[in-house]
């Protein structure tokens, strides 16, 4: 199952609309803006960018990758 760390942003809504349109399972984890939980050193290595293969931040990366990398789970 994929573990989505998310925001109620409209970048956020991005990624759980595409692994819904893809029918993938997939668990929500939000993550409170307000109090700075998106600073907070485990998402930020390195950059914002992808940390293994289980940290994707920019929206159209997290698209990118759910895409390519799950396109034969539907």
């Amino acid at each position: 199952m994929i573990e989505l760390y998310t925001a109620p942003t409209p970048n956020g809504h991005k990624v759980s609309v595409a692994l819904e349109e893809m029918g993938l399972a997939y668990q929500v984890h939000p993550i409170d803006l307000s109090a700075g939980e998106q600073k907070q050193p485990a998402y930020l290595e390195p950059a914002h960018k992808v940390t293994g293969s289980r940290c994707v931040v920019p929206v159209l990366a997290a698209g990118i990758h759910v895409a390519t990398t799950f396109k034969h789970a539907s």
